[in-house]
Formats: structure tokens, C-alpha cells, sequence
């Protein structure tokens, strides 16, 4: 059976094999992870970057949380996008947001992709599917509708495949305001005693319409801009007829690991053999192939547009602006596990990491760059004793574009009793020395071009964090200097500013219930040496107030209403030509409460959602709501969404 299944697994390689590159390193967080108790039918699993460590995690909590994955603007507290479903969209919160990645023009849908550490792997004893789909009901919009479908089965105990594919397609509310989306996946685990495999791949296609934007924010044009495509006019709107940017992802991620196991015979009755890891070796094998198209079909209106940007291709007849980056990264590390005798309670983790990326960018002569990295990477963690625990974890560039590159992040936790609970603190420090990457220092195309040689950014960051089980409140501090920091500035440039700036923020998570009430709250405070830098909302707030009860034994409802609110301030602009966000100082957006109103049933293995959204416009004379500069939040609809378990 064994050998069937490894066949069956190594076919399936050689005949899908399409696109990765190894972008995070670590990330700075504190998981804490509910008991998933005692899953009958399916397991889902992730794994971590670098080590490929496998992690169980829960499996999908259609009351909390499934939704919660399809809609953007519950992936953080304060997620502003540009007025329609897959539009590109960032965090307001600045430690939400990620490291610029080796493909900066995709960093403005990274909420919508899907990556191999961040995926849900499954092992299940029957078959499972699963279809998802989403709809938005509105008398002045065209068709807007999303579908998931997810198949996945075992073959034997060790060996899983599975496929998901996602389909999004939206008119929105404005003329022109087009997007859809496409990212089909296959996925393949094989866990044994020695051995573990994963393989990842996944065809990823994003394209939208950037062909209006409201001239100023004024709240007499949501109503003619929403009631009609046909009565949105020249004075309401800009257009750039027929103009479109088309992002395409291909990815392949693949790793194998090899336990090093010692065996231990159980003094008792059945004398029993137990197993203890006391070390590993894992080959990671990374390529990602990413590529950018911005294009029209009326060049004289995108030309008129921009008439103020230096056209260097003026003497082509269309516009037809691209890049592409293909990259490919290999891993190697070897674990030592705590179970060895001499490194009791102690696990250490060390990789070599080597990069290669190939870059290309409309030019004068169409050239191509190359670039390479090699850094080593190390892990050590150790529990002191029963409460104490410290990790350190370091990555060095040493040769190669990322030469003295450096990620150093040290961290102390405490498992602390209290009351029948366990009270989880953590403080941690990061240092950050970072090269700019390729698209930050060079970049042509019709509109834009810029070729810098920008210096390392610099972070230092120190953070805490509290979580009280008992009374459900969490608790987070952080404070960063950033010096050299790279951004965007009002002409659509990337700058870089040599001198520091500090951010800090603090979040508060307060849990409440009292028998079928729940009340769920996050208040985020940011400060901002710089605002004219890194403009952020000092105050942000999420709210959700619900009743959830069980009328019958196979029936569980939900009712409620949320509330996003964030404090006016000058929030960036959006560059449809580079997809950046860019900084402006002449309107601010805010100080408007998102407030949506939802009803979830969860009956056996269907689920349903029926959701108001922006239900407050409906009770205010002033609408004068906007989510971005010239673009407004969207008015109020009603979204049907319909997810369906299909087991054995």
C-alpha cells in the first residue's frame, strides 16, 4: 500500500507542476491556539516557514470565523479597499502590514492570495467537500458573485490530495468599476513516522477596471454616482476608458522531511513501543512566477490623464505597460528536538537559505537583472520550566543583493496559573537591517520610471503582550523606530527618509457574554512621529454585538451587528498605473461608523449568512462616507452567502 501511494504522489508531481519564493522569514506574533478536542471526521494543518513544522490547527468555525476568511474587511480591525470586492486594499493598522515583497505590485491584493504557510492542509478518514458561495443583492448594481469549491480525500491513513478553486466576479456599484478574480489549487500531504511531504501549487489570476474615480469628496456625488452607471457624468467622475491592470501568480511549493526517531519499550502489560523525534532534515523548494499588466484600449484619455508624467514610449500606438519577476529559492535545515538527551527541553533549528530571482521591466532595450542570496537562518527555543520559555531566531545574509541583511528577534514567554487558568504574557524585541527590494530602486514604464540606490532600512521593535483567559482580554504594546524608511510619494515615486520615526500602538481585545449575549470588541490607539510620512488614524475601533443560540439540536443561530470606526486623517491615494498607495494632503476620510447588520445559521452542514451592509447611511441625511480618498464605501446592499459540507 505504501508503494502505491508514493507512485500515485510522485505522478501527481511530474504531470501539475506549474509557480514560489520564500518571502517571510518569521513573523512576531503569539499564538494562542483553543483545544480543538477530540475531530471525528477531518484534521486541518499548517506549516511554518523555513522548518515546515507541522501544526494542527482547528478546523473551520463556521459561526466565527468562515465568512470572516472570504470578506477583506474582517482580515483586520481597519481594512479600507476601493469600493468593490478583490479591489486592491492595505491595513490602516501599521503593524498589520506586511514587509514589501519582491513583487511590490501584488502587495495591494496580498489579502486575497493564498500561500503555502498560511494554507489549510487536511487529513480526513472519508471524503470531504466543501462549496461556498457568495452573492450581492443592490437595484443599482450588476451581478457580483463568488464560489469556492474545495474537494479533498485520503488514500490510506498517510497520503491526502485535494484541489479548491475560487471564481469572483463583480461589476461594483460605478461605471467601470469591474473586477474578477481566479486562483485554482492543488494541494498533496503524505505523513508517516519518517517521513513528511508536502506540495503546493496554485494558478492565481487578478484583473480590475481602473477606469473612474470620483474628483472630490463630496457627499452631493455618491448619489448620482450609485443610483446608475448611466447617470454618472464628466463632472462626478474621471474616466480612463477601457484601462485595466491584470496581476497573474503561478506558485509551487514542495518540501520533505526525514524523522530521526529512537525507540523506547513501555514497562507495562503490552510492553508497548513509544517513539521519540530527536531530529530531522527538511528540503524546501520554493518558485514563484508573478507578472503585472497595465493596459487600455483609449490611449488618448489615459495620455490626457497623465499628461503631467514623462511618457518615454509616447511613440507606441497603445498602452501596454509590464513587468515580471520569476523567482526560485531552495532551503536545507536540520532540527535537533528536545527529546535528545543532551539538549533536554531545548529545540534548535538551523537552515541555508539560496535565492535566485530574475527580473524584467519595459525599457529602451527590454533588459533583464538578475539577482542571488544566500543567508543562514537559526531557531533555538527552551523551556526554562513549567511557566518559563525564550526563543531566539536570527537570519544573515551572506552573499549576494541581501549580503549583511539581518532579522534577529528574541522573544520570552510565561505560562502563568491563575484561577483554574493559564494567564500567557510575552515581551519581544526584532531588529531589522533590510535591503530595499528590485522594484523599489528600479522601475520603467510608460508613465512612471525611477532608478534609485536607496540605503537598508533600519527597525527596531520591542513589544508585549497579555492574554487573561478569565476574563477574555488580550492586550498588546508595540514600539518601532524606523530610520530610511521607504514610501510613496504624492507624485507616485517611491522616497526614501533618513531620518527615524517612531510608531506606537496599542490594541485592546475585550471578550464579554452573559448567556446567549456575546459582545466582542478591538480598539487600536497609533501614534505617529511623522504623519506626513506614515499618516495613520490615531483611533480605531471593531465592535460586534450578537446572540447566538441553539433553538434545536441540529440548528445554531446568530444575530447581530458590527461596527468599523476609524478617526479622519489623511489617508493615502490610490495609483492605479504602479497599484501603490501613495501619500496626499488635501482630503481626509473618517470618523464615519461602517455599521452591518448580519443574521448566520448554522443547520447541520449548511451554513447561511444574510448581511445589511452600511446600514447607518440609510438614517443619515449627509453621506459624505469614503473609504479611500475619491473612493466612497459602498452603499448599503444585501449579501447572501450559502456554504455546504458534503462528507463521505
Amino acid at each position: 500500500m505504501k508503494t502505491k501511494c508514493v507512485c500515485v504522489l510522485f505522478l501527481l508531481l511530474f504531470f501539475y507542476i506549474p509557480s514560489f519564493s520564500n518571502q517571510k522569514i518569521f513573523e512576531n506574533e503569539l499564538h494562542i491556539i483553543p483545544s480543538i478536542g477530540n475531530i471525528q471526521s477531518k484534521k486541518n494543518l499548517s506549516i511554518t516557514d523555513n522548518t515546515n513544522e507541522i501544526t494542527t490547527i482547528n478546523p473551520d468555525t463556521f459561526l466565527i470565523n468562515y465568512f470572516n476568511q472570504i470578506n477583506v474587511k474582517y482580515k483586520g480591525i481597519s481594512i479600507p479597499h476601493i469600493g468593490n470586492l478583490e479591489t486592491p486594499t492595505y491595513s490602516r493598522i501599521f503593524f498589520e502590514r506586511k514587509e514589501t515583497s519582491q513583487f511590490l505590485f501584488q502587495d495591494a491584493c496580498t489579502l486575497y492570495r493564498k500561500d503555502p504557510n498560511h494554507f489549510k492542509f487536511f487529513n480526513t478518514k472519508t471524503p470531504y467537500s466543501n462549496i461556498s458561495y457568495q452573492r450581492i443583492e443592490n437595484s443599482s448594481m450588476n451581478d457580483t458573485e463568488y464560489i469556492q469549491t474545495l474537494l479533498t480525500f485520503n488514500f490510506g491513513k498517510n497520503l491526502n490530495i485535494g484541489f479548491n478553486v475560487e471564481y469572483q466576479y463583480a461589476f461594483g456599484f460605478c461605471k467601470s468599476q469591474l473586477s474578477k478574480h481566479i486562483d485554482q489549487i492543488f494541494f498533496v500531504n503524505y505523513i508517516s513516522d519518517r517521513h513528511r511531504v508536502h506540495y503546493f501549487t496554485s494558478f492565481n489570476s487578478h484583473t480590475s477596471s481602473e477606469s473612474w474615480k470620483i474628483t472630490n469628496n463630496k457627499h452631493n456625488q455618491l448619489n448620482n454616482i450609485f443610483l446608475n452607471t448611466k447617470s454618472a457624468t464628466s463632472n462626478d467622475s474621471i474616466y480612463l476608458n477601457d484601462t485595466w491592470n491584470k496581476l497573474n501568480e503561478n506558485l509551487v511549493h514542495f518540501d520533505y522531511c526525514y524523522n530521526f526517531k529512537f525507540y523506547k519499550k513501555k514497562t507495562n502489560e503490552n510492553y508497548k513501543k513509544q517513539s521519540y523525534l530527536i531530529s530531522n532534515i527538511t528540503y524546501t523548494m520554493d518558485y514563484r512566477s508573478n507578472k503585472k499588466k497595465f493596459y487600455t484600449y483609449d490611449s488618448i484619455s489615459v495620455d490626457n490623464f497623465y499628461i503631467d508624467k514623462k511618457d518615454l514610449f509616447r511613440k507606441l500606438k497603445y498602452i501596454n505597460d509590464f513587468t515580471y519577476c520569476n523567482s526560485i529559492s531552495n532551503i536545507i535545515s536540520i532540527s535537533m528536538m528536545k527529546n535528545v538527551p543532551c539538549w533536554k527541553n531545548v529545540n534548535f533549528n538551523a537552515s541555508l537559505i539560496q535565492e535566485f530571482r530574475l527580473f524584467n521591466i519595459i525599457d529602451t532595450t527590454n533588459n533583464k537583472t538578475q539577482q542571488s542570496s544566500i543567508y543562514i537562518c537559526g531557531n533555538l527555543t527552551k523551556q526554562l520550566n513549567k511557566i518559563f520559555r525564550y526563543n531566539i531566531k536570527s537570519n544573515i545574509g551572506i552573499l549576494g543583493y541581501n549580503s549583511n541583511d539581518l532579522k534577529f528577534h528574541t522573544s520570552i514567554e510565561a505560562h502563568i496559573p491563575f484561577l483554574k487558568d493559564t494567564i500567557t504574557s510575552m515581551i519581544y524585541t526584532c531588529i531589522n537591517h533590510l535591503s530595499p527590494t528590485y522594484y523599489e530602486n528600479h522601475y520603467s514604464s510608460r508613465y512612471f520610471y525611477w532608478n534609485n540606490n536607496f540605503n537598508k532600512i533600519e527597525k527596531k521593535h520591542i513589544g508585549s503582550i497579555l492574554y487573561i483567559p478569565y476574563t477574555k482580554t488580550s492586550l498588546k504594546l508595540q514600539l518601532e523606530n524606523i530610520k530610511n524608511y521607504i514610501f510613496f510619494n504624492k507624485k507616485g515615486n517611491p522616497q526614501s527618509y533618513i531620518k527615524n520615526i517612531q510608531i506606537f500602538s496599542a490594541d485592546l481585545i475585550q471578550n464579554f457574554k452573559f448567556n446567549a449575549f456575546n459582545f466582542d470588541s478591538q480598539i487600536t490607539q497609533q501614534i505617529s512621529t511623522n504623519q506626513k510620512i506614515i499618516p495613520l488614524p490615531t483611533f480605531s475601533l471593531y465592535s460586534n454585538a450578537y446572540f447566538k443560540f441553539k433553538p434545536t439540536n441540529v440548528l445554531t443561530i446568530k444575530f447581530g451587528t458590527n461596527i468599523h470606526f476609524w478617526e479622519k486623517y489623511c489617508a493615502y491615494s490610490y495609483e492605479p498605473a504602479i497599484q501603490q498607495f501613495i501619500l496626499q494632503d488635501k482630503l481626509k476620510v473618517g470618523n464615519y461608523p461602517l455599521i452591518n447588520s448580519y443574521i448566520h445559521c448554522d443547520l447541520k452542514q449548511a451554513h447561511f449568512l444574510i448581511e445589511y451592509y452600511n446600514i447607518w447611511s440609510e438614517f443619515i441625511s449627509n453621506q459624505n462616507y469614503f473609504s479611500h480618498p475619491h473612493s466612497p464605501i459602498s452603499p448599503p446592499f444585501i449579501k447572501l452567502e450559502i456554504s455546504i459540507d458534503f462528507i463521505d
